[in-house]
């Protein structure tokens, strides 16, 4: 929680030191008379969106395609700064609002405490790398990022307490159509063992209009412990996904489904794997 709180701390300091440079209004007075200043807020989020910070917020709810008996959220906080048009900096803190009152929580002091309780689940800090390659020039984008997250308390108790991920992007724009293929090796330090997962995706995304979008996507995930007897592979398909955007909003919803799950070789796709998804919506705004 303590990184939590150092993150919104960060970003009242820097938007209070913006908000200090804003011009003032000093009305004109009778001689001997008060001068009286006024604050101009509209005046101060123009700086903070002119700037090299920002501020997004990013709300994830979930909720079981199957036997659901509730829903969860979860919170990001994204604090950022641009370094120059390549490179930038994000701090985000991310929250976790559980609304099923069920044993799905990793803390267990928070199990069966009601139907709803929020709690802090870790912190990433990021370093993103823009325009490696551009598709003017190379045929095909390619960004990329480093993620370095610290788990919270109730995580670290249970062994988990660090993470390194490595996230190339690679995108191409097709008239209206947008494909993209992120991918990812992370590292896992837990306190007894050291875990290695790996991940790819491929997904489209049809532009309708200025606003709406439509796509889809396929995810293929492994992990890669110490035991290797715990290992397994995962095949996610997300056949539908809509999103309307404006300005600094947008708002989407999907539907996820695990299809296939295997330990040595693929052995075929899951019985009634429609029961083995979540229907997803997300609300993101960005302040400045």
């Amino acid at each position: 929680m303590r990184n939590f709180l150092k993150g919104l701390v960060l970003t009242a300091f820097m938007a209070s030191a913006l908000a200090a440079s804003t011009n003032t209004t000093v009305p004109s007075t009778d001689a001997g008379s008060a001068n009286t200043s006024t604050f101009s807020f509209s005046n101060t989020l123009k700086k903070l969106q002119d700037s090299p910070f920002s501020f997004a917020y990013l709300n994830e709810g979930v909720v079981p395609t199957y036997g659901a008996k509730g829903f969860y959220t979860n919170h990001y906080f994204y604090m950022g700064y641009k370094i120059d048009k390549y490179h930038s900096i994000r701090v985000v803190p991310a929250l976790k609002s559980d609304y099923t009152g069920d044993n799905n929580n990793p803390s267990a002091s928070q199990r069966g405490q009601g139907d709803i309780h929020t709690e802090y689940q870790y912190t990433t800090y990021r370093l993103y790398r823009n325009k490696i390659l551009t598709q003017d020039k190379h045929w095909v984008n390619l960004n990329a990022q480093f993620r370095y997250y610290v788990y919270g308390d109730n995580y670290r108790d249970s062994g988990q307490l660090t993470k390194e991920r490595i996230y190339p992007i690679f995108s191409k724009s097709v008239g209206r159509w947008y494909f993209s293929a992120p991918m990812f090796t992370e590292f896992v330090h837990g306190a007894t063992q050291r875990e290695r997962n790996d991940y790819i995706a491929l997904s489209s995304t049809y532009s309708i209009d200025d606003n709406w979008s439509f796509g889809g996507s396929v995810e293929y995930y492994t992990t890669n412990n110490e035991d290797s007897s715990a290992d397994r592979e995962y095949y996610t398909l997300t056949p539908a996904e809509i999103t309307w955007s404006k300005g600094r909003f947008s708002a989407t919803v999907s539907a996820s489904f695990d299809v296939a799950m295997s330990k040595d070789n693929f052995n075929g796709f899951i019985t009634n794997w429609h029961k083995q998804g979540n229907f997803i919506s997300s609300i993101y705004y960005s302040l400045f």
